[in-house]
């Protein structure tokens, strides 16, 4: 696609979509402000109505439960002692209950009947007398008073007709606020503060408040100003210390006090600053998709080049025959037609060069194994050993997960690990007893004479180091080089086992073969000295699979031959 015609279709999807989401995001913003102000309001109203009415219910369910026990007429008609066990048992089932007394028309008679866990004394409840009584002209239960600080609890007054009339009687419960104070925390939602003051302004109940408990002055504070001034619920923006707040207040049911709560006004207001969000969202989705747009246009058009240069650069790295699908009836779809004959035409050719090469690398590996055999075939103790190391060689390569081409150059090395014994005279290879030390110089040339060999052979250069250095041993003791541990390469050390292996279990001038479980004890106290360790751990997990599969690992006759000390490296 021509750069100029990508420019320009994108700077129209951009248009196209951006400056509808902007004029709506515009409107939506300047309209949604005033909507979403007064929704703030709405919200905090109905928040404080819904409060109240939950602290109604929590302050006065005592009361209810008060009201049942104490305002029946039989326990009008117990004695006092009774009555007053009644109410002790109530105050040990109510942890919220602090004390209780009864009251009649003569309030002097509260000690009476008066039972309290909080060290409250019967002449506290003579201020809340008049108010219960005056209760009984306009209500059934209220909360009187302000609370007062026994200890480190606060304490509210509850009054409760019990009966009216000329037998009128009356209960005052001093109830715990804790309740209060954690529904008016948990209740109220996150960066809202709400409190509950009396007509006064005194506050009566609020979470931690600069310090503040029941009892402090709070008729300054604008909120509470602006609610005891308009006592009608109703909520409205008022300035604060720490920024201007959402407030709203009404009264709580049944009580003497009123219920306020502040939310700051751009938590109350964060529905605005949502929009505005929302509207920066909208403006980059509709820019993402402008470009997602033109991107896919230009994707449409450059897929089949992109399918071509792909699979161009995979028949470059010789997967031949591989094939370009591109649908349709174009040039390009032809030129794809014409790839693939291409490619067709290149794995035939390959098909025919790899069978080819395998042709020649048989011929190689024939010419190999004839020419280990010449060698094996002048020592009848040897004869096919040249070809079982290569053998057990790749077997082992196999156990240790090689991979195939390394496993195929350990097969060439075991085969070829002796080729330079064809340069030591005959005499000294065949001879019977102990070679001289001159001797055995001349047979320890031959792992460099066969480097030397086939050094020369281009696919042979990795089997190179099994055939020099398979006499090497892992303390460092071996020949040519005096290689030690890793410093021997692993083709070698492989090869070196493999022979050991073959050496063991086949039948030599000075000794039988060895049964394979005695063979593997020797190949056991080789290991860490003459041996690769983790090279004779795998051998032996190959041995033991061919063991489990009932295949032959010994030529031997189960004789109780004994390999000499220097067997393992013998030439």
């Amino acid at each position: 696609m021509p750069k100029s015609l990508f420019t320009t279709l994108l700077a129209l999807l951009l248009l196209a979509s951006v400056l509808p989401v902007g004029v709506v995001g515009l409107v939506s913003v300047s309209e949604g402000v005033s909507r979403l102000s007064r929704g703030a309001h709405e919200l905090a109203y109905e928040r404080t109505v819904r409060l109240a009415g939950e602290a109604s219910w929590l302050l006065k369910e005592p009361g209810r439960l008060a009201d049942v026990e104490l305002g029946d007429a039989h326990f009008s008609r117990l004695t006092e002692d009774d009555q007053r066990a009644v109410i002790a048992h109530l105050l040990e089932r109510r942890s919220e209950i602090a004390a209780v007394g009864l009251l009649d028309a003569r309030p002097q008679r509260l000690a009476d009947r008066f039972v309290s866990r909080s060290g409250t004394p019967a002449e506290a409840f003579a201020d809340h007398a008049g108010l219960a009584m005056a209760l009984g002209k306009s209500g059934r239960m209220s909360l009187v008073g302000s609370p007062r600080l026994v200890g480190e609890a606060w304490l509210a007054p509850l009054a409760i007709v019990l009966a009216q009339g000329s037998e009128a009687r009356f209960a005052v419960l001093e109830i715990a606020l804790p309740g209060l104070d954690k529904l008016l925390r948990e209740g109220a939602g996150a960066h809202v503060r709400a409190l509950v003051v009396d007509r006064a302004g005194r506050l009566v109940a609020a979470p931690p408040l600069a310090g503040a408990r029941g009892g402090v002055d709070l008729s300054s504070r604008p909120s509470v100003a602006m609610a005891l001034g308009t006592p009608a619920a109703r909520s409205a923006e008022v300035p604060a210390a720490d920024g201007p707040v959402v407030a709203a207040w009404t009264p709580i049911p049944g009580t003497e006090w009123m219920l306020v709560t502040e939310e700051p006004s751009e938590n109350a207001l964060a529905g605005v600053v949502s929009l505005q969000r929302a509207l920066v969202v909208a403006v980059a989705l509709a820019l993402l998709a402008a470009v997602g747009l033109s991107a896919y246009f230009a994707r449409r058009i450059l897929r089949p080049l992109r399918v071509l240069s792909q699979k161009a650069l995979e028949l470059a790295q010789g997967q031949f025959g591989v094939q370009a699908e591109v649908p349709g009836m174009g040039e390009i779809a032809r030129l794809a037609e014409v790839f693939n004959y291409m490619s067709q035409q290149m794995l035939a050719y390959d098909g025919e060069t790899r069978r080819l090469y395998q042709g020649l690398e048989e011929g190689y590996l024939q010419t190999m194994l004839a020419l280990a055999s010449v060698i094996d075939s002048k020592d009848s103790y040897t004869l096919g050993h040249s070809q079982r190391v290569g053998e057990w060689a790749a077997a082992i390569g196999g156990e240790m997960n090689l991979p195939d081409l390394q496993v195929r150059h350990l097969l060439y090395g075991g085969i070829l690990h002796d080729v330079g014994k064809i340069g030591v005279v005959e005499p000294i290879l065949c001879k019977r007893s102990r070679l001289t030390e001159e001797e055995m110089d001349a047979m320890k040339g031959h792992p460099v004479i066969g480097a030397s060999i086939i050094a020369g052979v281009g696919f042979l250069k990795p089997v190179v180091p099994a055939v020099r250095h398979h006499h090497e041993r892992w303390d460092g003791s071996g020949y040519p080089d005096r290689l030690k541990g890793e410093e021997i390469p692993l083709i070698a050390r492989i090869v070196g086992v493999a022979d050991v292996w073959d050496a063991c279990t086949s039948i030599r001038p000075y000794q039988k073969a060895m049964p394979a479980e005695q063979a593997l004890e020797v190949m056991l106290k080789f290991q860490g000295t003459q041996l690769d360790p983790k090279v004779v751990e795998a051998l032996e997990r190959v041995v033991r699979k061919k063991q489990a599969k009932g295949e032959l690992v010994s030529a031997g006759d189960g004789g109780a031959g004994t390999l000499p000390s220097s067997s393992a490296s013998s030439p």
